[in-house]
C-alpha cells in the first residue's frame, strides 16, 4: 500500500509541475533555427571542421589517461569483431557456393509441385469413367515423385565386371554389365568375336596421311591392347540392336540429356545407363598424333580428333552430392564421383549415354 501511495504522489507532482509534454497548458517549443547547406557543409566538412574533429579524436585516444586507454581498448575490440565478421561472411559465401555447385539453384530438391506429380507419365482415365485407372496413375505418379526427391543414396544393384583383361575395352565391358542386369550373359570378348560390333584400325595412306574409322560406327583398335582407342555411343547402339530382341527391348539414345534428367527419368526407375566420361573423371586432352580423316560413312573426309582419357562406365545411382558408377577400371562396384565434376566430363565427351528399356 505504501508503494502505491508513493507512485500516486509522484504522479501528482509531475502534473502539478507541468512536466508532461502533452499537458494542455504547456507552451510549444521554439522551432529550431534553420541552417543553410553552405553553413552545414562548413560546420561539418570544411577543412577547419575536419581538422578540429581529427584533433579531438587524436587527443581522446592518445595519452596514458584511463579514458584514452579505455577508448583504445574498445577500438581494438571492435576491430577484432569486425575482422571475425568479415571472415565468417567469406566462409558463408564459400559454403553457399559449394552447396550451389552440388545441388543447383532454384526450387529445393525436396519440394515437388503437384503439377510435376500429375505429369509423371500419367494418363487421366477418369474422363472415360475408369476411376480405378485414374487412382493407379496417381499412385504411380506419387511413387515416381518420391523417388525423384530422395535425400539418401539410391543405387541400382548392377553386376560388376572389371576391364583388367581389356585395357582399352571399357565400352565393351560396360555394355556387358548393362546386359547382365537384364539377364543377358555376354562377354566383351564375345561382343567383338561374334561380330556384334565392328572393329577397324587407323592407318597411313601412300601419301602419309592418317585415315581411320568413325567411332560412332566402329570400335577403333584392339580392346585387348594398350594402344587401342575405343568407340562412341553410336557403335554401341548398333551392337545392341544386333544383340537384343527387338520385340523385348527398346534401346534409347540419351545423347544430349543432362545427368540430372537421366537420373530422374531412368536411374530412379531402376534403369541403369551406359555413360561416357573420362578415366577417373580426370581432364580429357588432345594429342596431335590422335587425329585422322574419316574413311567412310556420312562423315567421310572429315578430320576427326580423339581425346585421350575417354572412358565408358555404367551410371547406377546418385544422391545430393555424388553420382555412383560401375566403373570397369575400378576394383569394386558403385564408385563415387562428385556431381559437378561428372557433369563437366560428361559434357567434354559430347553428352553421350544409352539406356535399355524392357518393353511391356
Amino acid at each position: 500500500m505504501k508503494s502505491i501511495r508513493n507512485v500516486l504522489s509522484r504522479l501528482d507532482e509531475i502534473f502539478s509541475a507541468d512536466e508532461l509534454p502533452f499537458h494542455k497548458d504547456k507552451k510549444p517549443t521554439e522551432p529550431a533555427e534553420r541552417i543553410s547547406f553552405e553553413g552545414f557543409w562548413k560546420e561539418n566538412f570544411s577543412a577547419e571542421a575536419i581538422k578540429l574533429k581529427w584533433n579531438e579524436w587524436r587527443e581522446s585516444y592518445s595519452g596514458n589517461g584511463e579514458a584514452a586507454k579505455k577508448k583504445r581498448k574498445l577500438a581494438g575490440f571492435r576491430a577484432v569483431l569486425m575482422g571475425i565478421s568479415v571472415i565468417l561472411a567469406l566462409l558463408s559465401t564459400l559454403i553457399s557456393e559449394y552447396y550451389f555447385q552440388l545441388n543447383g539453384s532454384g526450387i529445393p530438391r525436396k519440394f515437388v509441385p503437384f503439377s510435376e506429380i500429375m505429369g509423371k507419365g500419367m494418363t487421366v482415365q477418369a474422363v472415360s469413367g475408369d476411376a480405378s485407372g485414374f487412382e493407379k496413375a496417381v499412385s504411380d505418379a506419387i511413387d515416381a515423385a518420391e523417388r525423384d526427391t530422395r535425400a539418401e543414396k539410391y543405387v541400382i544393384d548392377v553386376p560388376f565386371y572389371s576391364q583388367k583383361e581389356y585395357p582399352t575395352g571399357c565400352e565393351l565391358v560396360s555394355t556387358s554389365m548393362l546386359l547382365a542386369y537384364y539377364g543377358i550373359d555376354i562377354t566383351a570378348d564375345e561382343i567383338v568375336k561374334d561380330g556384334y560390333i565392328k572393329t577397324k584400325e587407323v592407318y597411313l595412306d601412300k601419301y602419309g596421311d592418317p585415315y581411320g574409322p568413325d567411332p560412332d560406327m566402329y570400335f577403333i583398335g584392339d580392346p585387348l591392347e594398350d594402344d587401342g582407342y575405343g568407340c562412341y555411343s553410336g557403335a554401341i547402339i548398333a551392337a545392341l540392336k544386333r544383340i537384343l530382341p527387338k520385340d523385348e527391348y527398346e534401346i534409347v539414345d540419351l545423347k544430349g540429356w543432362s545427368v540430372d534428367e537421366i537420373c530422374r527419368k531412368y536411374i530412379n526407375n531402376d534403369i541403369p545407363v551406359l555413360f561416357w566420361g573420362s578415366l577417373n573423371m580426370e581432364q580429357t586432352y588432345f594429342d596431335e598424333v590422335n587425329q585422322w580423316f574419316i574413311e567412310d560413312g556420312k562423315k567421310k573426309g572429315e578430320k576427326f580428333k580423339w581425346y585421350s582419357n575417354e572412358h565408358c562406365l555404367v551410371l547406377v545411382g546418385h544422391d545430393r552430392s555424388f553420382y555412383y558408377f560401375n566403373d570397369p577400371s575400378a576394383s569394386r562396384p558403385a564408385t563415387v564421383f562428385g556431381r559437378p565434376l561428372v557433369e563437366v566430363r560428361y559434357a567434354e565427351m559430347g553428352r553421350q549415354a544409352i539406356a535399355i528399356v524392357p518393353k511391356d
